[in-house]
């Protein structure tokens, strides 16, 4: 510490001088921006369930469909890119991790870090799942057709049995 109270950091560079925290408006201003990265992977996970769910009901495919390599390389790009984002914002506030701990110990702040903790492990295991998903897809590899149709009790009746009209 230097004399006027501010922490003297060094990098082979002129030293640095950074300000201990004062009330909560550094800690405010540090997790605003991760929050902002937050509020986006919730826009990305839910255009990535609206496509899916688009895809495999209304287009009547299944992901197994020979017709459907366009949705299926476009679900996989989607969950890729969901995947990577996630797991850049659980990095950003695992980053968080030695700053709270320092400013925990040295100027005695309120904080949860058991709450930190548990956000950067959630966007791991989103992070993994997602990559679990887009692999699913790539390697599945189905010969038979699925196709999805809500038929209701009175259609199911006429429709041909064994690919037989009666």
């Amino acid at each position: 510490m230097s004399k006027n109270g501010n922490i003297k950091i060094s990098f082979n560079a002129p030293s640095v001088n950074l300000h201990p925290p004062r009330g909560c408006l550094c800690r405010t201003a540090l997790f605003d921006g991760a929050a902002g990265s937050a509020f986006f992977a919730v826009i990305l996970v839910v255009i990535f369930t609206v496509c899916a769910i688009y895809y495999m009901i209304f287009t009547r495919k299944g992901l197994s469909h020979p017709g459907s390599r366009y949705g299926k390389g476009f679900m996989v790009a989607l969950s890729f890119m969901a995947a990577l984002h996630i797991c850049n914002i659980a990095t950003h506030f695992f980053s968080f991790a030695p700053a709270i701990k320092y400013w925990v110990t040295t100027f005695k702040v309120d904080f949860s870090r058991l709450l930190l903790t548990a956000t950067y492990s959630f966007g791991y295991i989103s992070t993994f799942f997602f990559l679990l998903f887009a692999f699913m897809l790539v390697v599945w590899k189905r010969t038979d057709v699925e196709i999805l149709y809500a038929e209701s009790p009175s259609t199911a009746a006429h429709t041909p049995q064994n690919g037989h009209t009666p």
